[in-house]
């Protein structure tokens, strides 16, 4: 009678530990990869965990340079939505068929800025020329690399409007992404250019010395679309919610511009 009342009870707990198993499997979950410019890590972090939260969806995000991007793409890395403020590499994309054109929407706008890390001497000048020079006859300067980066084409773009490439380009040290000038700028002590965005994220390591006056580049807007692919519905939804109130809420706390 013993051996039966244990053999009872330990059949019991296998059918009990079966069940819990298949109680706590989990359900399948749709998911969403994101790949975008490393100035958007902090905005597009806090809006995909509140998607997450209100739809039940995986948000993965991969923050790179915009080259970086477009080769993650084209070797065919997971990846559903594509974000830049390059229009010239999102034209690429569209050239080659990655990205559902239809799908394209503006999400907001960036500027520059000049700043310098705590602790550097800076001038009083509201010069920006004037601002360059003194920092290039005390150290180098950072900013991000022009072959690569969107940061780095247009600060270049702008060197060469106030006629100051020639002249700083040979003392300059580039960085991989815009992130990537930040933390040179904070760690070597030095002055270069950066998104207005970054430096209002940064503020407590770095000096703002000045805004970079818009008339010296094209204004910085950060473009959107879908990755052609398998999962082009469950983007789609995606996509819709980083042009709605929220998340364009989200951004301008941030410091971004939203039209």
């Amino acid at each position: 009678m013993k051996f039966i009342y244990t053999a009872l009870l330990f059949l019991l707990f296998c059918v009990s530990a079966h069940a819990n198993e298949e109680d706590i499997q989990p359900e399948n979950v749709d998911s969403v990869t994101i790949l975008a410019s490393s100035s958007m890590t902090v905005a597009i972090s806090e809006i995909s965990r509140i998607y997450s939260r209100s739809n039940a969806v995986d948000v993965n995000a991969v923050f790179e340079a915009t080259s970086e991007l477009l080769r993650k793409i084209e070797d065919g890395d997971p990846a559903d939505i594509v974000i830049t403020a390059s229009d010239k590499w999102m034209q690429k994309m569209e050239e080659r068929g990655l990205i559902d054109a239809s799908s394209h929407v503006t999400l907001a706008k960036n500027r520059l800025a000049l700043v310098a890390a705590k602790g550097f001497e800076i001038s009083q000048s509201k010069n920006l020329e004037e601002n360059l020079d003194y920092i290039h006859n005390r150290a180098l300067m950072v900013m991000a690399d022009p072959a690569t980066v969107t940061l780095g084409e247009i600060t270049e773009k702008v060197l060469m409007n106030v006629k100051r490439w020639r002249k700083l380009r040979k003392f300059m040290v580039f960085a991989p992404t815009s992130s990537k000038t930040v933390d040179l700028i904070i760690k070597s002590q030095t002055a270069g250019v950066i998104y207005a965005t970054d430096a209002l994220l940064y503020k407590n390591s770095l000096q703002y010395i000045g805004d970079i006056p818009a008339r010296l580049h094209k204004p910085i807007y950060y473009h959107a679309a879908v990755v052609v692919g398998s999962n082009m519905e469950e983007s789609r939804k995606y996509l819709d919610y980083l042009t709605s109130e929220p998340a364009k809420d989200v951004f301008r706390k941030h410091g971004f511009v939203v039209e």
